[in-house]
């Protein structure tokens, strides 16, 4: 979703998987956005961390995953609805 503003707004897109890069783009034009860094930022060691051996993570890591990826969904949901 972060991409897919990036491309709306015509400014370049980042090949990466960091979130918190994508979230520097956006904050241009979404200020708001500010509010996500920490969310971002933990999804973002996630999806790298924990996509190789060697690093596990467990219910509560998990839980917390869900909820950063849950506030996030809800806020970028209400922005490609006022679009």
């Amino acid at each position: 979703m972060m991409k897919a503003l990036i491309v709306e707004q015509e400014m370049h897109v980042l090949r990466t998987h960091d979130l918190t890069a994508l979230l520097e783009i956006l904050l241009a034009v979404y200020p708001e956005f500010e509010e996500l860094r920490e969310h971002l930022a933990r999804l973002t060691d996630y999806s790298i961390g924990y996509r190789y051996p060697g690093m596990d993570a467990d219910a509560e890591m998990a839980d917390e995953a869900y909820a950063d990826a849950s506030t996030i969904y809800a806020i970028f949901r209400s922005v490609f609805e006022r679009l």
